[in-house]
């Protein structure tokens, strides 16, 4: 798919990332060794994709007229064209993230924002359209979906809607080609644990395959055939998987080709994902 174009639609998140030596303890000061802030979530994705195929995708999200926002904006211009509805009403959605490299674990609290309000999914003629965190997106429906062209795909986050949203979700993978989620989001949503029965169920609610993805490979099924694709590398010890579902999702959409099966593609797509990950482990 390398020269198709992309749109991303969904929550942009400004990360700012506290650098400690040990998880914080009640009632004791912990010092903060490095500190740097940087858009995420959907920003994420279109950073990845952009470092993998050096094409801009376009990035639809909406951010509140706060500092926030500003820096999402201006932080990401070299890897994306960001066209951003503003809220008068919520700020941007913003995360903490603890980061102790010498456990190698992060952990982020996340405040959603502003996103919320986002009603507007433009058609651009893109010949793909993700849309990160689909439960984060309660301003889009099938019909909006259904209104779009070219190949559609999307992630899931958190673990907070309640049953209405839960049932336009639902509705919504009806016009999704692929979904690309982790076994604990997607688990949630069917209220299942075994990943099998998991990705059977919503692959029969996809238009083509789910997908749940980890460390060692994919569980796949188109809601009729079930197979688990086992990743061609070795898996990387002592590292944070938090934001590992966002660069996957990307690698997959530039590994894409009509002229691959879906194992093909996933294999491509474990493989670059490992390497995008080792590479930050090493610096």
């Amino acid at each position: 798919m390398k020269s198709s174009k992309l749109s991303i639609y969904g929550n942009v998140i400004l990360d700012r990332v506290l650098g400690i030596s040990e998880f914080p303890k009640e009632g004791v000061a912990s010092t903060v060794a490095a500190y740097r802030s940087s858009p995420g979530a959907s920003a994420n994705v279109a950073r990845a994709y952009y470092n993998i195929t050096q094409q801009k995708p376009k990035l639809y999200s909406c951010i509140g007229l706060d500092l926030e926002g500003k820096e999402c904006e201006q932080g990401m211009s070299r890897y994306a064209n960001p066209l951003f509805y503003v809220s008068p009403h919520l700020d941007t959605s913003s995360a903490v993230i603890l980061d102790c490299k010498p456990n190698v674990t992060r952990t982020g609290l996340v405040k959603w924002g502003a996103c919320a309000e986002m009603t507007i999914f433009s058609e651009d003629g893109s010949e793909w359209k993700h849309f990160c965190y689909l439960d984060k997106l309660p301003g889009l429906d099938k019909k909006k979906l259904s209104n779009l062209k070219g190949i559609k795909s999307a992630d899931l986050t958190s673990f907070d809607y309640d049953t209405a949203c839960k049932n336009r979700i639902i509705e919504c993978l009806s016009e999704i080609d692929y979904l690309i989620t982790s076994k604990e989001e997607a688990g949630y949503l069917v209220n299942n644990n075994d990943p099998k029965d998991i990705v059977v169920s919503l692959g029969k609610l996809c238009k083509q395959f789910a997908i749940l993805h980890d460390p060692t490979g994919s569980y796949v099924s188109d809601g009729n055939v079930f197979f688990r694709v086992a990743a061609l590398h070795n898996t990387l010890e002592k590292i944070s998987v938090l934001g590992a579902g966002d660069i996957f999702a990307a690698a997959f959409i530039s590994a894409y080709s009509s002229d691959l099966t879906v194992v093909d593609i996933l294999l491509k797509s474990h493989n670059k994902t490992y390497e995008i990950l080792k590479e930050g482990l090493n610096k």
